[in-house]
């Protein structure tokens, strides 16, 4: 489950090797293959559904795994098979098709270059006001 997490905003190319969302700033390398996939719902189901299998409250699985089942089983195969959103503020794991909702995204294993050490810094991101942003990129 901690692999899973959901678009900070929308995306903003500041330059090659720099994306922004909202005040986070990724820096990462632009000739690796892209460094978030995006999670479809039948995966991200997958997912919450092991998780809930592997709780040692047994009541607490009991209750919450027919719940999820039965969300599930309400999206149709195209739908399970498209990307996932979070935000549906009508259903128990809030996961569910429309556009307008957060991605839920997951890190893109195959992004990392494995000849580096594991040590290697890859991708960093950051935590800076737009304003201070702007300023500090553009010489300001």
């Amino acid at each position: 489950m901690r692999e899973l997490f959901f678009l900070p905003g929308v995306k903003e190319e500041v330059c090659p090797g720099i994306d922004r969302y909202g005040d986070n700033l990724i820096i990462f390398n632009p000739d690796r293959p892209e460094y978030w996939n995006r999670f479809t719902i039948r995966a991200v189901f997958r997912l919450l559904i092991d998780y809930w299998k592997q709780v040692p409250d047994k009541i607490q699985m009991e209750t919450i795994i027919p719940m999820l089942e039965n969300e599930f089983s309400n999206f149709s195969e195209t739908e399970k098979d498209g990307f996932a959103y979070f935000g549906d503020t009508e259903s128990i794991s809030r996961i569910g098709s429309d556009v307008n909702q957060s991605p839920v995204m997951r890190p893109n294993f195959g992004y990392r270059n494995k000849s580096l050490p594991r040590s290697a810094i890859q991708v960093m991101v950051f935590e800076i006001p737009k304003k201070r942003n702007n300023q500090k990129l553009d010489g300001h």
